[in-house]
């Protein structure tokens, strides 16, 4: 979360010197706060003594001119050459027309531009609208000329089509004669509560498919809360409205719920055992937006990327940003190893690759052996795995070691994403957790 701006008057934790007389302070923090009739910068030192604040009005702007850009820009030249600052944090509140001003004030301001070469990133706002409305304002910087459009670009894409997300893909019920029936005691149409359930927002690190369901009795309103989840699903809002029964009758609908991504549809086909497909939006990033200011003079130039996010309550910005950088990273991946593995055929040819099993074999050897090891009772998350690994197995449902051992070889290699490096992995965390003896004896190429 991004700190507090601090309050006029008072401010945070005094104050250091008079505004006629500023104490110069080489680092700071910058409070940038614009509405819709003012811009107020707020200078900081590190400990969060106010050192200096000045507004559109101090500046001499009157009336509307206040919330211009020009005021935002002129309030923010006048805060940082009066204190001098040379590096700054900048924290950042509200929508006026004024804030991008000031920013991009700050950004070139001689003073404080250049002041650092490492590269850094900071969530300079982050708020919550509502359950399924979540905003998270980022910062990049200092990036060169040209690249803070491939980080936006590349970034804005793997945000709004990579990102996994958990909602129902089904809905199945014997009393249903078709999809655009109606039901007495209920007002709405089937339709329409196909789409009520489109809408449902579900958090969960689950994956394959689950089951769910809705069994209740009228008359009631039926809301999201009353969906029957499995374990380690939960509903962002509970209040999502699904239907309204207006009679004493009973209600029951079975529900499959399924982590993806993207956009899903199905076929539409007779379906003769009531059972419904729902177009699933797995997308928990609802929006994205990116903008770059250009920032320093002559060959010192360099950019700055403030990239927005929008979700709808499953996941935080914060986390979308994190997910959609480790997905980048492992698309790039396989570059980094081009060199590494670029042998010839020749070479690979003669190179024995050990199997990581020979599965139903050492299935069934495992299953004989007298320590009597309970597979299905062993989940992969218990193997210390990788993340990506952990990930690549739980796309494909597998969730305990006897599923895991079920696969073939050519099973595994077919997961998407699956690398070779993730089989060795994998066989190196089994032969660190399961019996030595049992490795050797039951396990042995």
């Amino acid at each position: 979360m991004a700190k507090a701006i601090p309050k006029i008057g008072s401010r945070k934790n005094g104050r250091i010197g008079s505004r006629k007389h500023p104490r110069k302070i080489p680092k700071g923090v910058i409070y940038v706060q614009a509405s819709f009739n003012n811009t107020i910068i707020t200078v900081t030192d590190p400990q969060g003594r106010v050192v200096f604040w000045s507004s559109a009005g101090t500046c001499g702007f009157k009336s509307s001119r206040k919330a211009s850009p020009y005021a935002g820009q002129r309030t923010a030249v006048d805060a940082i050459r009066t204190v001098g600052l040379q590096r700054a944090e900048v924290m950042v509140k509200g929508a006026g027309s004024g804030r991008d001003a000031a920013l991009r004030a700050i950004a070139k301001s001689e003073e404080v531009a250049g002041s650092t070469q490492t590269l850094q990133w900071k969530c300079v706002e982050s708020r919550v609208d509502s359950k399924r409305l979540y905003y998270g304002r980022f910062i990049l910087s200092p990036l060169r000329k040209g690249q803070a459009d491939t980080v936006g670009i590349a970034l804005r894409r793997a945000l709004l089509g990579e990102i996994e997300g958990t909602c129902i893909t089904r809905a199945k019920s014997e009393k249903i004669p078709h999809e655009y029936s109606t039901i007495v005691g209920i007002q709405e149409s089937i339709h329409e509560i196909l789409m009520n359930l489109k809408e449902i927002v579900l958090r969960s690190n689950l994956y394959g498919v689950r089951d769910a369901s809705i069994c209740v009795k009228g008359p009631r309103y039926i809301t999201a809360q009353d969906i029957i989840l499995p374990p380690s699903v939960e509903t962002v809002d509970t209040a999502q409205p699904i239907a309204n029964l207006t009679e004493p009758i009973d209600f029951c609908i079975d529900l499959q719920i399924k982590r993806d991504r993207g956009y899903q549809t199905e076929l539409r086909k007779n379906y003769q055992d009531g059972s419904y497909p729902i177009d699933a939006v797995s997308m928990p990033v609802r929006n994205v937006n990116y903008s770059i200011f250009s920032c320093g003079n002559g060959n010192e130039k360099h950019e700055i990327l403030f990239l927005e996010i929008w979700t709808n309550g499953s996941l935080t910005p914060k986390e979308a940003l994190y997910e959609a950088s480790r997905n980048l990273i492992d698309l790039f991946l396989p570059f980094l190893h081009a060199e590494e593995e670029g042998t010839s055929f020749e070479e690979n040819k003669n190179r024995f690759t050990p199997p990581l099993f020979t599965f139903q074999k050492r299935l069934t050897n495992l299953k004989k052996n007298k320590k009597g090891i309970p597979l299905n009772c062993i989940f992969i998350d218990q193997l210390e795995l990788t993340s990506r690994t952990y990930n690549c197995l739980k796309r494909a449902n597998i969730h305990t070691l006897l599923d895991l051992l079920s696969k073939t070889e050519e099973d595994l290699m077919r997961i998407d994403s699956f690398r070779m490096e993730d089989r060795k992995h994998i066989w190196d965390t089994l032969e660190k957790h399961l019996p030595i003896d049992l490795l050797k004896n039951k396990l042995s190429f």
